[in-house]
């Protein structure tokens, strides 16, 4: 969360390969998880309804389960 800035981690999800559904969804899971309330809405705040749009709209393997996860934060 603090390396990658949210720009790119959107972009993982809703551009290019979007493969890295995965990676942000298991992320997500993890703070869930741990109960990291900062974390968690630090994660939601780069998610807005534009971004699941995207996502939703976009041919990216695993876009489900993001969404999915990201309903949980």
């Amino acid at each position: 969360m603090d390396i990658i800035p949210p720009k790119t981690a959107i972009a993982m999800c809703s551009d290019g390969e979007r493969n890295g559904s995965f990676v942000i969804a298991a992320l997500c899971e993890t703070l869930v998880k741990n109960d990291k309330k900062a974390e968690k809405q630090k994660v939601r705040s780069w998610f807005g309804e534009k971004e699941k749009a995207a996502i939703k709209e976009g041919g990216g393997r695993g876009k489900q389960l993001l969404l999915e996860t990201l309903a949980l934060l």
